[in-house]
């Protein structure tokens, strides 16, 4: 594969292509409006997408930091942990977003040992808020949690939280640098360039 800039440059183009990247008015699981939607759940049905978008956060894994296991999230980023963990040989364990009602009535579904450190992968953060609910799953069970690496950080104060909880988030993409390859390689107008990059703006 090519290098991971040229990788991590053409990757959007092929998103955008294949429809990943939408503008519009959508409301988010946080709640929240949005004149653009990322959708990275079709990557998986996408295989030469799919190897890029892997490849990438194998990549950012690599130089971030030491860990024992990955950390998948409930449903978005599970799949990636599973295929992180098989490339990298390391464990990998996913957080529930609630404790399931039966058996072990757990939250972590896999092996954690008290002290493990533990690297949480996540598809898209806007508040953060499924990654803190991870965060602190894990550290109640004894898990070392200061890294998370997510695909994609909508700027919309995620970094900062988990900062204050001691947790460094690392985004593969932001959007505004999204934003700036769309435009920039003329796929999308100067309009909704300022539209998505003022609503951003307006959210920081």
């Amino acid at each position: 594969m090519a290098s991971a800039r040229i990788v991590w440059e053409e990757l959007i183009y092929d998103l955008y292509k294949h429809g990943f990247i939408l503008f519009g008015e959508f409301t988010l699981s946080s709640g929240l409006k949005s004149p653009y939607y990322i959708d990275l759940r079709l990557a998986f049905s996408v295989p030469h997408i799919l190897r890029k978008v892997a490849f990438l956060y194998r990549h950012e894994a690599y130089r971030c930091c030491r860990f024992d296991a990955v950390a998948g999230i409930e449903m978005g980023s599970i799949p990636i942990a599973g295929i992180l963990a098989y490339t990298m040989d390391v464990p990998m364990v996913y957080v529930r977003k609630s404790a399931k009602e039966y058996a072990t009535k757990k939250y972590v579904e896999g092996i954690v040992n008290k002290g493990d450190k533990v690297l949480i992968l996540e598809d898209v953060s806007t508040t953060g808020s499924s990654i803190i609910h991870a965060v602190e799953r894990l550290r109640e069970i004894g898990a070392v949690v200061d890294k998370a690496i997510v695909f994609i950080d909508r700027e919309q104060g995620a970094v900062d939280t988990l900062k204050e909880m001691g947790v460094d988030l690392i985004p593969i993409y932001r959007v505004t640098e999204i934003m700036d390859l769309l435009h920039g390689g003329g796929y999308i107008d100067r309009e909704k360039y300022n539209t998505v990059m003022e609503y951003i703006s307006k959210q920081r």
